[in-house]
């Protein structure tokens, strides 16, 4: 079962299925699947997770013995894998660095706003590609791109299809524009999301923005502080946080190193297994460990 962890069927299945003896395996979808969303009511004989700090969730706040929890990555990342290998074409004809927004309220078009002066101060031949998310919260301040007249920035390709429309809840970004963006930028700015991870996994210089915008209280400052599955981010190379407004000068500064330095030694086992480029077998061999009731932890 694939679950991000809280929908209502998935413990429903779980109750049925050990009423029959059959066993159950987890797919944990995302990163803060285990940490945020609630505490299982049905444990499934076996879960997989992103990796050790995911792991370390399941055992410590879900309650699930060690031995059941297999660290198996996400399936959504292995394009991720195959870019590395075969560099996929450019959606853009110029050079970009992109500004990839979260979920949770934050202030967005007044950094946006910044960076665009700093754009033209330091790097003119820089565009800043702002890609939303797709299923971001409410916000409490202007909140329209198209209000701006930006110099150097420029909303997603793909994010036009879906920026301020009503798509419902079932819509979901082609996934297979992700590995054409990320591979061919400079570098991510990124208010704590996902993101972050799949910036770094194309070795890519990741700067993570974790100020307070004075407005809401979901604000990257509070996410960095309370988040469970965001700590720890510190440790991962070629990640700098921008803990303050003030110091976005940085992306720019030191003759444009953190721009034209996209190759960085990639440290990021502890969130996401590498073992995710080798997803499909990895599952079909846990499956058929459970089938004939072998299955231990490797």
């Amino acid at each position: 079962m694939p679950s991000t962890g809280y929908e209502g069927e998935t413990f429903e299945i779980i109750k049925m299925a050990k009423k029959h003896g059959i066993k159950t395996l987890m797919l944990i979808d995302n990163w803060d699947n285990l940490c945020s969303k609630t505490i299982l009511t049905q444990k499934p004989d076996f879960m997989t997770v992103w990796g050790e700090q995911t792991k370390e969730h399941a055992i410590r706040i879900q309650k699930m013995d060690n031995e059941k929890v297999i660290a198996l990555g996400t399936p959504r990342f292995i394009q991720y894998f195959k870019a590395q290998k075969v560099k996929p074409a450019s959606p853009y004809k110029f050079k970009y660095a992109l500004f990839a927004g979260n979920a949770l309220a934050f202030d967005e078009i007044s950094t946006l706003k910044e960076l665009d002066k700093l754009v033209e101060k330091y790097v003119k031949d820089l565009t800043i590609i702002y890609r939303p998310h797709p299923w971001r919260h409410p916000r409490k301040c202007a909140d329209t791109f198209f209000d701006y007249d930006f110099k150097h920035v420029k909303l997603d390709l793909q994010a036009r299809e879906y920026y301020k429309r009503d798509l419902g809840d079932n819509y979901s970004p082609p996934l297979d524009y992700y590995p054409k963006l990320l591979a061919n930028m400079q570098f991510m700015i990124c208010p704590l999301s996902t993101m972050l991870i799949e910036g770094r996994i194309f070795k890519k210089r990741v700067f993570a923005l974790t100020y307070d915008d004075n407005i809401h209280f979901t604000n990257p400052k509070n996410a960095y502080k309370y988040y469970e599955h965001f700590k720890g981010i510190d440790r991962i190379k070629g990640l700098t946080i921008i803990d303050d407004f003030s110091k976005l000068g940085k992306l720019f500064k030191n003759d444009n190193q953190s721009i034209k330095k996209n190759s960085i030694n990639i440290d990021l086992d502890y969130f996401i297994t590498e073992q995710t480029q080798f997803y499909p077998k990895r599952i079909e061999q846990l499956v058929d460990k459970i089938l004939n009731g072998v299955c231990e932890q490797d």
